[in-house]
């Protein structure tokens, strides 16, 4: 068990910053080589596409989801921890990270922040949660790949180009091998971090953030996630907070 120190202030990007896509974009894949190699390539594409049709043919999937951010690449004290969920119901998705809740239901997507009591209020279209499996079109940010299959599970490596408009210097994903699931992400962060040593003082580093997939549950989920009268409420033709988050502030991009 990897021990988990006192809560810190960093408040990484799981909190109000963070867009849904955000995170799920961030399966990518790593190298130990010296140039991209068009074959290599090729066998990399090759596998994000069977993880691409392995969700898009799914009606129902749920999992779990943790998030532990070390101060380094090679840090084993975990100082941040946070856990999520992702659930897809059809053409209606739910995820959690934290306290923070991001739902769609049909074209109405819905982000609230429980710590700020805040609600983002918007329409856009369903595919923009696809970020989860559009894998291939993230390759093109990336200079060096590298893939093995090592007990039943493919080590994807990317190494970000030495310009680059992404924040990682490299990503690693481990892929199931027999059932295209993505069960761990590797996020190796270009901007350093401050954080505090032993002894109390202010060190900066590159952090690294690990994202632990659980098994996948395939099983159709039910309950109020997708009821949109959970969490909002038409009144006087206005959206307005339901009465289970009475109090928060709302922001409606329609208007």
């Amino acid at each position: 068990m990897v021990p988990i120190v006192k809560k810190t202030k960093y408040k990484f990007f799981f909190a109000s910053n963070i867009k849904f896509p955000l995170f799920l974009m961030l399966l990518f894949l790593v190298s130990n080589i010296s140039a991209q190699s068009k074959s290599n390539t090729e066998n990399v594409k090759e596998i994000f596409e069977k993880v691409k049709n392995n969700y898009e043919t799914k009606n129902f999937y749920s999992f779990n989801i943790k998030y532990q951010l070390f101060k380094s690449a090679n840090a084993t004290v975990v100082e941040e921890f946070y856990t999520g969920k992702i659930i897809k119901n059809e053409a209606k998705y739910y995820s959690k990270i934290n306290n923070t809740e991001f739902i769609q239901i049909e074209d109405i997507h819905l982000k609230i922040n429980h710590d700020e009591k805040a609600m983002l209020y918007l329409k856009q279209p369903v595919s923009s949660y696809n970020s989860l499996i559009e894998l291939a079109s993230f390759l093109k940010f990336f200079e060096q790949t590298n893939i093995e299959l090592k007990q039943d599970t493919y080590v994807c490596e990317l190494v970000s180009k030495n310009i680059t408009v992404l924040p990682y210097s490299k990503v690693i994903v481990y892929i199931d091998a027999k059932t295209y699931c993505i069960n761990k992400q590797v996020l190796f962060l270009l901007n350093q971090q401050n954080f505090e040593d032993d002894k109390g003082n202010i060190i900066a580093s590159n952090p690294r953030l690990e994202i632990i997939f659980s098994p996948v549950n395939h099983n159709p989920i039910s309950g109020e996630k997708f009821v949109l009268s959970k969490y909002v409420s038409l009144i006087d033709g206005n959206i307005k907070p339901s009465k289970h988050l009475k109090g928060y502030q709302i922001i409606n991009t329609t208007l």
